[in-house]
């Protein structure tokens, strides 16, 4: 884990304040999900969910999770079943997702916003919008673009309305532990 993500990763752990994550993956599950999908993820996102569980930010970010179980799980056959329900949806989008492409889903939300990593350049993310139809390279991991969404940082034009998404409430916990998503 480089300085920088350890950094976000803490900082999302207090922006979390105390909670118990569930369903937590372990070095075998990721190593699993990597031999089925045929690419590997970044360290500092599999320790940023192995921390974190299964679970949602806000309202409506749900993490995925390789020891998840139910909508929350990140395996090939939830990719494969992701990439068949939003077929229409990412066929007007310039980039294909796995099994089709070498975008990996790692959070979504009820509301079409995606978040993934390039399998064959995983640094940073790919943000979809798919009520809109637009994408976004974003220089970030996982755990510093979640913190910087939270805390306004991003600089962004649609910033604001993606943070009202996913925090719609003011009572909204930065992160909740959810099982069976």
């Amino acid at each position: 884990m480089n300085a920088n993500s350890d950094v976000f990763l803490r900082k999302a752990l207090e922006l979390a304040g105390d909670f118990h994550p569930v369903d937590c993956p372990t070095e075998e599950d990721w190593e699993f999900l990597e031999r089925e999908i045929g690419f590997t993820l970044p360290v500092e996102h599999k320790q940023f969910v192995s921390r974190f569980g299964s679970g949602r930010f806000g309202d409506d970010l749900y993490l995925l999770n390789p020891r998840a179980k139910g909508a929350g799980q990140l395996s090939a056959n939830a990719l494969q079943n992701y990439a068949a329900q939003t077929a229409l949806l990412l066929a007007e989008m310039p980039r294909r997702v796995y099994p089709d492409g070498t975008l990996i889903l790692l959070a979504t939300t009820t509301s079409r916003l995606d978040w993934f990593m390039d399998g064959t350049e995983p640094k940073g993310l790919v943000f979809f919008d798919l009520g809109i139809y637009r994408v976004f390279n974003l220089p970030f991991t996982f755990a510093e673009f979640v913190c910087k969404l939270y805390t306004g940082e991003l600089n962004y034009d649609w910033e604001e309305s993606v943070k009202k998404t996913i925090w719609s409430g003011d009572d909204a916990p930065f992160f909740k532990p959810m099982t069976n998503l």
